[in-house]
């Protein structure tokens, strides 16, 4: 059996989760919508496992993989992955983060599998209504930014700045020092 539970009902997630409690064979995923209840409970790990999300894992959650690793160095542990990846990371996206010294070079999109939602403590989408496996004791954010697909070097310029600012915010929020 495969259960869906649609962010923004704790009522529906928590059901799910007694479902899977009584049958460990039952599939559970979660559809993040926008203004997802945060799960602020974390795994008690000592270094803070992320996974960034996005749909094709070539903008979006490359950026946000790419300011988290500079700016949470060995600190954190970082993932990024596509709900349905596509087939190269986008080349503004690329060009954008090199302009602040952000190599992309080693990175390729991935499609996002459970276990790497089971090794996350942070899970953030980074597109309202993927598709994501549920894990207990992860905490899931959702954040609703422009797909810089087709946005021109200005759109993905402003697009990585939100990023920036919120990736500063999120290592932050997890007590983790970041430059000035």
């Amino acid at each position: 059996m495969h259960l869906i539970a649609v962010g923004g009902s704790d009522a529906g997630i928590s059901a799910a989760l007694r479902a899977r409690e009584l049958d460990p064979s039952v599939e559970v995923t979660v559809v993040v919508a926008d203004g997802y209840p945060d799960f602020s409970y974390m795994t008690g790990t000592s270094i803070p496992n992320l996974l960034f999300i996005c749909a094709k894992n070539g903008g979006r959650s490359q950026m946000a993989a790419a300011w988290a690793r500079s700016y949470g160095g060995d600190a954190v542990i970082v993932t990024s992955a596509g709900a349905a990846p596509g087939a190269s990371l986008n080349a503004e996206v690329v060009s954008v983060l090199s302009e602040h010294g952000l190599d992309l070079a080693a990175e390729y999109p991935k499609a996002v599998t459970p276990e790497m939602v089971r090794q996350a403590d942070v899970v953030v989408a980074l597109k309202p209504g993927l598709e994501i496996p549920l894990v207990e004791g992860a905490r899931y954010e959702v954040w609703d930014l422009p797909d810089p697909d087709g946005e021109g070097l200005d759109g993905v310029r402003e697009t990585c700045e939100q990023i920036r600012v919120r990736i500063r915010d999120l290592l932050d929020g997890l007590g983790i020092e970041t430059p000035q």
